[in-house]
Formats: structure tokens, sequence, C-alpha cells
């Protein structure tokens, strides 16, 4: 069981042993599957009515934008938020894959050793002091949780849910449709998708230029601020410390001067790593340029650790 107030606040990177993209690798697939007309990608976008003259331009000027993600991109040409949102929900919901999530073959896969420092029979479940702050799309860590309560207590789906309501996740960018054990309207972890589950879903997630008048990411944001506000331990994990996610999370500056900052850092470079340390006026340790997430974990031992 956790009991000391952590808040692990997690980036694409995290997701990564999962089956997730990263930023970077988003963008390359978006692109990609956007230029094979034959894509299922294209085929899905083509459902909603956009033409191939379309998906190709939006394609085409996404790969040569020399722009780190999607979001990034679309930030700098707004024109293309709608198809650009749609394109990343049509690109992240096939990698819902259950097989994948509850997989122990691999590397890097975190989300075990996490469930194990949460370990607790159903009714203490709730004396765990984790939070956990997103800026990923996906469900799969609340999906992963829910299954390992379920077949280490011999629950059924709803006893689990209700036991892990008491370790919030939440969306600061709004998600791939709320769980379905959350919300009985909500979308189950499948890769299964449809033209319409691609324009339904796609007004459920926001970019960074939207957040400030998009209702999901607003909302995110107003449970996200007091969690990280109350952490005696604020973690980043498969986080790449851009300004505007540092910014629009007030992580400089909102957490508790006397909380400890840690985060991963994996291929993070020298020079950008002194930017980051400076941005958190040199209160954040970062890890090593070669530790994966679950080696950051392990090796600092975040999760253990008593302050």
């Amino acid at each position: 069981m956790i009991t000391r107030s952590i808040c692990l606040v997690l980036g694409a990177g995290a997701s990564v042993p999962y089956g997730f993209p990263t930023g970077p690798g988003l963008l390359s697939k978006v692109s990609e599957e956007l230029r094979k007309h034959s894509s299922p990608t294209a085929e899905l976008l083509r459902g909603i009515g956009y033409s191939d003259k379309e998906l190709e331009a939006f394609a085409e000027s996404l790969y040569f934008s020399g722009q780190p993600s999607v979001d990034a991109f679309l930030v700098k040409r707004p024109e293309y938020l709608k198809l650009g949102r749609e394109a990343i929900v049509a690109t992240l919901i096939p990698c819902e894959e259950l097989g994948e999530l509850r997989s122990r073959a691999g590397e890097q896969r975190w989300y075990q050793s996490l469930f194990q420092f949460l370990d607790a029979s159903p009714e203490d479940f709730d004396g765990n002091r984790l939070s956990v702050v997103t800026l990923n799309y996906d469900r799969s860590l609340e999906y992963f949780l829910l299954t390992a309560l379920e077949h280490s207590y011999d629950l059924k789906e709803p006893e689990a849910a209700k036991a892990l309501e008491a370790v919030p996740i939440i969306h600061v960018y709004g998600q791939l449709g709320r769980p379905h054990f959350v919300n009985p309207e909500g979308r189950a972890y499948l890769p299964n998708v449809s033209s319409d589950m691609v324009k339904k879903y796609a007004t459920e997630i926001a970019i960074l230029q939207q957040s400030r008048w998009s209702r999901c990411a607003s909302d995110g944001l107003a449970q996200a601020l007091p969690c990280i506000r109350r952490a005696g331990l604020v973690c980043f994990l498969g986080f790449g410390y851009h300004d505007a996610n540092i910014d629009y999370l007030c992580l400089d500056e909102l957490v508790d001067p006397k909380a400890c900052l840690l985060g991963s850092a994996y291929h993070l470079g020298d020079a950008r790593r002194k930017q980051v340390e400076s941005r958190f006026h040199d209160r954040i340790e970062l890890g090593g340029d070669q530790e994966d997430v679950l080696t950051f974990l392990t090796g600092h031992d975040v999760l253990g650790c008593a302050f």
C-alpha cells in the first residue's frame, strides 16, 4: 500500500510498453497511414467525409512540418484541428489491445510494479494515497489496475471498479471515451473502431491549443491541480518536459516547496537536461538518460520512498 502522498505525472513514454506510440511516433504513424489510400485510418476518415486529396494534404504538411508531435503541428495549423483530432483517435483506438495490456512478455512493463505497491485487500485499498495525472488519451493504466484487482481478489467488475476509485486517474486533455466501468455509456478497452466512433470520441479529447476553452481539458485541469498541489512527491514518468505542458499545469510553481520532485529522463540529453533542471529551479532529481520508466521506478525506489 502507498501511504505517502504521491502524484505521478505521465507523458506519452509511460504508455509505450503497452502498445502506444510516443509523440513523434504518433506523428509518423498518422502521416504514413494517411498517405496510404487503403489504410484502415484513411478508410475511417473517408467514412467521415474527407477526400483523398484532403487527407494527402494534411499528411504531407504534418510529415514535413518538423514538429515533434501532432499536437504541436495543430497549434501551428489550426485549420486542421478537427481532422487532426479525428486522425489521432482513429490511430490510437486500435492500439487498445487487451492481450497487449495483460501480457507479461517484454521489457519496461511498469504497471505490474505499480500494482504491487498499491496491492491491498479491497476493504483496505482506499488507504492508498496515490493520484495519477496523465497527459495521455489512452486508458491502459485504469484497465490494467481493474483487471489486476479482479483477478487478485476474485472480484466482480463493479467491486473492482469501486476499489479503484481510491486512485484518481485524471486525463488532463481528455481520453478515448470514459471507461465503461465508470460510465454505462462509456467505451470498453477494445481496438474496434468505426467512423462514427472516431467522430464521437474526437470531441472528448483536446490539444493544448484548445485547453483554455475545451470542457474536457478544463475539467481535467480542475481535478489535476489539487492532486499536484497536495502531493509530498511529484514524479514525472515518460514525460517530455515541454514548456507548454509545464505552463498549463503550473508545474514549476504549484508544487509544494517541501515536496520532492523526481522524473525519468530517457534519452533526454545533457543540454535538455540542464534546461529542465533550470525550469524547475534545480529542485528536480532526474534519472539517467538510459533509464526507461520501469528502471527509473525501481532504481530510485520511487513508490517505496518515505518522506
